[in-house]
């Protein structure tokens, strides 16, 4: 088919209109489903999903598909046409459905297929920084939502734990990637990550109590991290040439912090050697500190962690 004829087929689908009975069929039932909601007091949004879910989608695109040819009496050609822009509408109504999906869902799985596609189309790091941090947000608001339920489990719970953290090696990333280009952007970068890191690892300390305590112990890791993703911006911030007191303070609290961890940890540390080589790290930090030297520290106390993780 040529354009021209598209165009012409096209503009001739503005003078269609659905049989009348059809149409006050639909009217009288939507009304009804107002008038219920309204009885109710409230709009349940999981009538919208137990309606628009994929069974139903196949059901309704099985009848579009019949409707174009059979009440409309349209030519092959413009009932393609059509029917495309009855997926189109059909694939939109899914897309937004599943922006609110939680794990478990059927269109959880698009949600994150999306994200995917956005995050490889968006321009420059401090785009793609933005959407990473949005959806780890996601991530911890999908974690709050299942605390809620009594009888979720850790095979739904770890998957969205490991997609929070994924999300978070990105932002990682993207940081060292700022810092090596040298273009000035890692300051500000880090400055975004530094207050959503500290509201994420709010989140997670509250919710965590509602999980079983195997589920929780994945959840100390995923807040662990985030203290670390957190402890890497401040970095890039005491580093970068626009920091301040007031960063420099945060990483220094952080590491006296990592310092006291590593004090309880050698109660239960066996072999002498290990003990000396991990105390000798530590003093070596707090001198550190004390002369202002807080990515020495840092880079001392993170060794210290790396003997006793072996």
């Amino acid at each position: 088919m040529v354009e021209r004829d598209l165009i012409k087929n096209l503009k001739n689908l503005r003078q269609i209109k659905p049989d009348p009975d059809w149409a006050l069929f639909c009217r009288s039932e939507l009304l009804k489903g107002l008038g219920e909601s309204q009885k109710e007091g409230s709009f349940k949004p999981e009538r919208v999903a137990s309606f628009v879910n994929p069974v139903n989608l196949i059901n309704v695109l099985n009848f579009a598909n019949q409707f174009v040819f059979a009440a409309f009496r349209l030519s092959p050609a413009k009932a393609a046409v059509t029917l495309t822009l009855m997926l189109l509408m059909a694939g939109g109504i899914v897309f937004n459905e599943s922006q609110d999906s939680l794990p478990g869902s059927a269109f959880y799985p698009l949600k994150l297929t999306s994200e995917d596609l956005v995050l490889r189309l968006a321009p420059g790091d401090e785009n793609k920084l933005s959407l990473h941090a949005e959806f780890a947000e996601r991530r911890v608001k999908e974690i709050s939502a299942l605390s809620r339920n009594a009888e979720i489990n850790a095979e739904v719970l770890f998957p969205v734990l490991d997609g929070y953290k994924n999300q978070l090696a990105s932002v990682k990333e993207i940081l060292d990637s700022a810092v090596t280009d040298g273009n000035g952007k890692a300051g500000k970068l880090a400055e975004k990550i530094t207050k959503d890191a500290e509201k994420y690892q709010a989140s997670l300390s509250v919710v965590s109590k509602n999980f079983s305590s195997a589920s929780q112990k994945d959840l100390n890791a995923a807040i662990a991290y985030t203290e670390d993703t957190n402890i890497k911006a401040l970095t890039v911030l005491n580093t970068s040439t626009d920091k301040n007191e007031e960063f420099a303070d945060k990483l220094q609290e952080k590491i006296e912090g990592k310092i006291s961890v590593l004090e309880s940890s050698l109660e239960s540390v066996q072999g002498e050697s290990v003990v000396d080589q991990v105390r000798s790290l530590i003093d070596e930090a707090k001198d550190l500190l004390e002369d202002g030297d807080l990515i020495g520290a840092l880079e001392s106390v993170s060794a210290a962690e790396g003997i006793l993780s072996r």
